[in-house]
């Protein structure tokens, strides 16, 4: 493929769409402009800094093969937030191509980078913008050439805070150094009770408390001593791999997962900047001694979520292959035997499907719950789906459920369901559930997504997602932008548990070791 740069335009057009398609080569039109890229919300955040801005790289791709790349650079000169940058390719072939666009410092450091698909005819000029937004990027095709926006709005969701990173483009964990206030590993729970947001950090074995959802740095350390520990431990103040978390009114709750237990704290108004020890802790269904009139039970195993509505507390027993049911929460006790069980017939059972096959009220695996107005949603991680039970307050010990989001009905369980390429129905290993902003999110791991299903009162089992984060389409599925293989405030590397506060939707980014809150 031979490119050339014909031109470079041209301060603030006004219509630049209309411009370009007068020119017969393919014609990019470059807009910069956007928030911060600090990635720390201020209420006066400022444009996309475009004085770091020193070029933009254009890469085009055939037949979305890397290999057979040519690219080119434009070195920009006193960009202000919303001039256009117009770039004219010629030379360009007939047929799909990827176009890779990425912005570059003054040194050539990478500031953000993003890409789309698109299929050329000659003679018809394709116009992509390209938006800075929090040291990423947006594109959007004028034409609808370019597949990249799979919401109404046309344009993928940008995150604009970040937390346990310094800015959009870091993953390592605790920032390449030591465990702080400021720092994540592997976060992959996030809650928020309206206020207060808190992040089980599992791979530093603590929750950590934010006063508000816009702060970065955390005030409460719980499951250490301090800021800078990362151990684990057994006792009531300390964690091993904490991984789903809840508030419940001023309750704390958390899925201590590697300790195989639930812990509770009655009130996060009044603990300590760290070392609090748990109120409550629930380490099954459990019995002390085995008797007449005493019935066996089983322990928990690997407990990965928790989630209350009302006085009811859900706990996903992933490793039986069950949920956990206690329907007084204000009056719960340690050795309380939950009320019901979902996904078994009785509380001694654990066998991954009952034993037998795929169906409306069996489980493999449970990872995530939620619950609300009564409403359970269950993501059946390894049965590639999400049930939801209606009426959860009337649901005896080994009820059914009433919907199965990711399949076409209760007796299916393939990936993707059962597609051999992702899609926007299927799931392969959901993770987490969240219900918020009359949505549904469904956290998946294989894909690095985050699925989202708008309208609650209008699921049905078969649904196909609405709209997504960490992916440009409902067909990609691969990490941190695809092929580009980098961090922006777009990308996401095994998401975990979402949750919402106000307006905000607040995604656990484990694979980059923070959390990325994103305005809807």
């Amino acid at each position: 493929m031979a490119l050339a740069l014909l031109a470079t335009a041209c301060a603030v057009a006004t219509d630049p769409d209309a411009a370009a398609h007068t020119r017969p080569a393919m014609a990019m039109v470059f807009k910069l402009g956007g928030p911060s890229t600090a990635g720390a919300r201020s209420a006066g955040a400022s444009a996309l800094a475009t004085a770091a801005i020193a070029k933009i790289q254009v890469d085009v791709f055939a037949g979305l093969n890397r290999a057979t790349g040519t690219s080119f650079s434009h070195t920009l000169a006193a960009v202000r937030p919303r001039d256009v940058q117009e770039l004219v390719l010629t030379g360009v072939r007939a047929g799909r191509h990827m176009l890779a666009v990425s912005v570059l410092d003054s040194v050539g450091g990478l500031l953000g980078t993003t890409d789309c698909v698109f299929d050329f005819t000659p003679g018809v000029t394709t116009v992509v913008n390209v938006q800075g937004v929090a040291a990423g990027l947006f594109l959007s095709d004028a034409n609808g050439v370019c597949t990249h926006a799979p919401n109404a709005a046309g344009s993928r969701h940008a995150a604009d805070l970040v937390i346990g990173q310094a800015d959009f483009v870091s993953g390592q964990t605790n920032r390449g150094g030591a465990a702080s206030a400021s720092t994540l590993a592997t976060p992959n729970a996030v809650a928020s009770d309206g206020t207060r947001l808190a992040v089980a950090d599992t791979g530093n074995n603590r929750v950590l408390l934010y006063r508000s959802v816009n702060d970065t740095v955390a005030t409460t350390v719980v499951g250490q001593a301090d800021a800078t520990l990362v151990t684990s431990g057994t006792s009531r103040s300390q964690f091993f791999r904490p991984i789903g978390i809840t508030f419940s009114g001023k309750r704390l709750i958390v899925a201590d997962t590697g300790n195989q237990r639930v812990v509770i704290y009655n009130d996060v108004t009044v603990l300590p900047a760290a070392g609090a020890a748990a109120d409550i802790i629930l380490v099954g269904p459990i019995t002390p001694t085995a008797g007449p009139g005493i019935t066996p039970t089983v322990p928990l195993s690997s407990p990965t979520d928790v989630a209350v509505s009302g006085s009811t507390l859900a706990v996903a027993d992933s490793g039986n292959n069950r949920v956990l049911l206690w329907d007084n929460l204000p009056g719960l006790f340690e050795g309380k035997l939950p009320d019901r069980v979902l996904g078994q017939v009785d509380i001694t059972s654990t066998a991954p499907n009952r034993g037998a096959t795929t169906g409306a009220a069996t489980f493999v695996t449970p990872h995530g719950v939620a619950i609300f107005n009564d409403r359970l949603a269950v993501a059946d991680s390894s049965n590639n789906r999400v049930l939801i039970f209606n009426g959860l307050s009337r649901k005896l010990t080994g009820a059914s459920a009433d919907l199965a989001i990711g399949q076409r009905d209760f007796v299916s369980g393939a990936p993707r369901g059962g597609s051999t390429t992702t899609n926007g129905s299927g799931f392969h290993s959901p993770r987490f559930v969240t219900f918020g902003l009359d949505r549904l999110f469904v956290s998946e791991n294989t894909s690095d997504r985050v699925l989202i299903f708008q309208g609650l009162s209008s699921l049905a089992t078969g649904q196909a997602a609405s709209d997504v984060l960490g992916q440009p389409n409902f067909t990609s599925g691969n990490s941190n932008n695809g092929l580009n293989g980098t961090r922006d405030a777009f990308a996401l590397r095994n998401p975990r548990k979402v949750t919402t506060a106000g307006t905000d939707v607040f995604v656990a980014d484990e694979g980059n070791s923070r959390v990325l809150g994103y305005p809807f």
